[in-house]
């Protein structure tokens, strides 16, 4: 049974592995709640697999936030140069990853990347402030009790004296983020970690995205969501809530309705044909 309340220090594997569900776990019941089940219950669809886009996201969130030392701990640089076509090559690369000891490998060009965007985020005085580890800590998980299941929500950065969280994203163009707060749920993310954390805590806290461009000109800026916003998103999430109790309760999840319907062509297509 994973630990319920605020916990620090508690592994990825650990988060990852626990009983309870997060926020982007809720997404997998829309539109069907039998792709959840087979996901996050069940388990007979496997984990979706590991990507670079988020193995960066995790080397630099570790950088950003919680320091380079803890980052060495965890990841460790590729040596430029070797061909792993040539047996020289391989032999090269086998004792490196010797050397690594299941440490997660990241390129030369991750990690300039990476230091450019915690450069970006030292560079404003009131991010610094934010990030003081006097004031908060990062990785801090919060998991609570339903009555038929668990929540859980892991704050990138839990200002505990503001009752503050910090969401950490990476971003390719700073003027996407206004749309991607929407289209990728950002908004709805905010709200879930919202409720979890004043269940957990006691305390309604703010939230906040820490938004950094991976690219030039590399800026770093604090986005807050609206309360409309938040409002907008709690009243989706909790929607998605009440449908995984009945699916509890029921033991019923399901997926497409055994009815045909009609499939039609886009109206672009259709104006196309009848001009």
């Amino acid at each position: 049974m994973s630990g319920i309340g605020i916990i620090h220090g508690e592994s990825m594997e650990a988060y990852h592995g626990s009983a309870a569900f997060g926020c982007h776990d809720l997404a997998d019941l829309r539109p069907h709640p039998l792709l959840f089940f087979k996901k996050h219950v069940s388990k007979a669809i496997p984990p979706d697999g590991d990507t670079p886009a988020k193995a960066f996201g995790r080397y630099c969130h570790a950088l950003a936030l919680e320091g380079e030392d803890a980052a060495a701990k965890r990841y460790s640089e590729a040596p430029e140069g070797i061909d792993r076509r040539t047996k020289d090559g391989k032999e090269a690369w086998a004792k490196f990853l010797a050397q690594a000891d299941g440490k997660q490998v990241i390129t030369s060009d991750d990690r300039r990347v990476a230091w450019r965007m915690v450069e970006a985020i030292r560079e404003k005085p009131s991010l610094c402030r934010l990030l003081d580890p006097v004031l908060g800590k990062p990785e801090v998980t919060f998991r609570v009790q339903m009555p038929l299941f668990q929540l859980q929500c892991r704050s990138d950065w839990y200002l505990d004296s503001k009752g503050m969280d910090v969401n950490l994203k990476t971003i390719d163009r700073l003027s996407d983020f206004d749309k991607q707060f929407w289209t990728l749920g950002y908004y709805r993310d905010a709200a879930f970690y919202q409720q979890v954390i004043a269940k957990a805590t006691g305390k309604i806290p703010e939230m906040g995205f820490l938004v950094v461009e991976k690219a030039e000109p590399f800026q770093a800026v604090l986005r807050v969501p609206d309360e409309q916003s938040l409002d907008i998103g709690w009243t989706e999430v909790l929607r998605d809530l009440m449908r995984m109790k009945e699916c509890f309760t029921t033991g019923v999840w399901p997926g497409e309705p055994d009815e045909p319907r009609e499939v039609s062509l886009p109206d672009w297509k259709i104006k196309q044909a009848n001009p």
